[in-house]
């Protein structure tokens, strides 16, 4: 005979028990009724609805799924039955422009599985469902989502509506802060009052409590006077900040970025780069003095020994929108030796004379006090000579030269060096002649050099020129002295032979073209940040 349980007498099945009778049977369907009538009635008394989470947000638009909406992991009752989903669950494919709702709905295998199935339906009131939001659409995006209607629990909505509407009654009085104060009010009623509740007003800034610095949530390693230290030097000592660092990493990735890719800082602003071999267009050819060298494999801009051993690069002039505020400036270049330099310049009044530019020092951020609104870029550059270039006899690194037409008649000439192992000129080791090649070779009167003219140089009777070549120094060994002949070539012959010069290298230059032992800059880039934030294009 079958056992009871000790409270609802629930009848349970033992040994020996007779399970095919008539009585065991009945015993047994109203052990399962009871079940199903307790389960049934304790769910009645929470009734639908959602427990907690299944929140409703939008999850965007594309072209594959349209407008779509995430729903969260959650809990909730549906039918009387307790339903959970453990994963989010996206809705895709909505009706663009259009107002509807979100249900989580009671499906067959719910039973079992627990899992609701979530829909959308026009209507707000929907069989086997639970509420959960109103979402309006637009052509492409969620307009709006509210939650607000969400049906919640039978109880959980009772407790909620009680929360809502309860005040408290003390001494003080506690009124309703939201609904029933206006304008002034006792500190004494609003004690404990969430600042979030605050919708619209001014709170006096004497009523703001001071707060000590230790106090406060992620303070950090510095002091107030430390972080005003910091403050005072980061106009001029700033090379430890990883912000100036990410710049000059930048500038110089757009510079070599730029070589395979021309056109790239085109569409950067406040930010200019050159590469001789690419940015024809920005050098001011006509008040330039030093050599630009607009090679495709070799390009640079190089300071010549000659003139002076003084020679200057500008860009033209680019109109601004403002007056800079701060600009700093990076650079690939070389000073092979203490006697020389390269000096970076800035003017902001379009003016050629280095005199007007400012100095600034590269890779560090400088603050600008120039009140004009242009921009131009200038480097001076200092070539030492070599000492050995004293002895009129014996050069050094380089050949300087004079040479007068003494033909009695206007005629155009080549010129030729050729260098020998010995002083009896019996082995010959390397020739530069300007009919074969132009590199290395310039011809000035000065104070005007530039580069050595491919059809020769036309020249009056009597007319003298003085001319250069920077050979290539890895043609030759260093420290070894080599013998030189110079000649020039009339048209027809050889004339004004001579053979009392001697040539001397360190050897010390791996640099693309014959100019490695002399200041060169190989490209540079800057950024700017202008006074009213506006940006402007340069390289356009």
């Amino acid at each position: 005979m079958a056992s009871v349980t000790t409270f609802y007498r629930i009848p349970y099945f033992d040994n020996m028990d007779r399970l095919q009778s008539l009585r065991t049977t009945q015993k047994e369907t109203d052990r399962f009724m009871f079940l199903d009538a307790q389960i049934h009635g304790m769910y009645s008394v929470f009734g639908d609805g959602v427990i907690t989470g299944w929140e409703v947000s939008d999850n965007g638009y594309t072209d594959e799924f349209g407008i779509s909406i995430y729903i969260n992991p959650g809990q909730g009752i549906i039918r009387n039955t307790a339903c959970e989903t453990t994963s989010p669950v996206v809705l895709s494919n909505l009706p663009t422009n259009s107002t509807f709702y979100i249900y989580a709905v009671y499906a067959g295998a719910t039973v079992s599985s627990r899992k609701p199935l979530f829909i959308y339906a026009s209507s707000s009131s929907e069989e086997d469902a639970v509420l959960m939001s109103q979402v309006v659409t637009g052509d492409s995006s969620v307009s709006t989502i509210d939650d607000t209607v969400r049906q919640y629990v039978g109880f959980a909505s009772f407790l909620k509506d009680e929360l809502d509407g309860h005040k408290h009654r003390g001494t003080p009085s506690r009124v309703d802060l939201r609904y029933e104060t206006k304008n002034d009010m006792p500190a004494a009623r609003i004690e404990g009052f969430p600042a979030d509740k605050i919708v619209e007003g001014k709170i006096a800034e004497e009523r703001i409590p001071a707060f000590d610095h230790s106090n406060l949530n992620n303070t950090g390693l510095l002091t107030h006077p430390q972080i005003d230290t910091l403050i005072q030097t980061l106009p001029t000592s700033n090379m430890e900040l990883m912000g100036e660092v990410a710049s000059i990493n930048l500038l110089r990735m757009i510079m070599a970025m730029k070589e395979p890719y021309n056109t790239i800082d085109r569409y950067l602003v406040n930010q200019l780069t050159y590469l001789p071999a690419v940015d024809t267009d920005i050098p001011d050819i006509d008040v330039s003095t030093a050599f630009i060298d607009d090679d495709d494999d070799c390009g640079y801009v190089v300071g010549l020994p000659i003139d002076g051993g003084e020679s200057y690069f500008y860009t033209g002039n680019y109109s601004l929108d403002d007056t800079i505020k701060k600009i700093i400036f990076t650079s690939t270049s070389s000073i092979p030796n203490s006697d020389s330099s390269i000096t970076i310049g800035v003017n902001t009044t379009n003016s050629t004379d280095w005199d007007d530019y400012t100095t600034i020092a590269q890779d560090q951020i400088v603050a600008l006090t120039e009140t004009g609104t242009n921009l131009r870029v200038g480097v001076k550059f200092v070539t030492a000579e070599a000492d050995s270039q004293d002895d009129d006899s014996l050069f050094e690194d380089y050949v300087e030269f004079s040479f007068i037409n003494t033909t009695g008649v206007a005629d155009t000439f080549h010129f030729r060096i050729r260098f020998y192992e010995d002083d009896a000129f019996t082995t010959l080791h390397t020739t530069y002649y300007t009919q074969n090649s132009t590199e290395g070779w310039f011809i000035g009167d000065g104070s005007n050099t530039e580069a050595f003219p491919s059809y020769g140089e036309a020249m009056e009777s009597g007319e003298e020129a003085s001319l250069s070549l920077f050979p290539r120094l890895t043609d030759f060994d260093p420290g070894k002295t080599y013998y030189m002949i110079i000649d020039a070539w009339q048209g027809d012959s050889f004339v004004s032979p001579s053979s009392s010069y001697r040539f001397i290298t360190n050897g010390d230059s791996n640099v693309c073209g014959p100019y490695g032992h002399l200041p060169y800059i190989r490209g540079f880039s800057l950024m700017f940040e202008l006074t009213d934030g506006s940006l402007v294009q340069l390289n356009t």
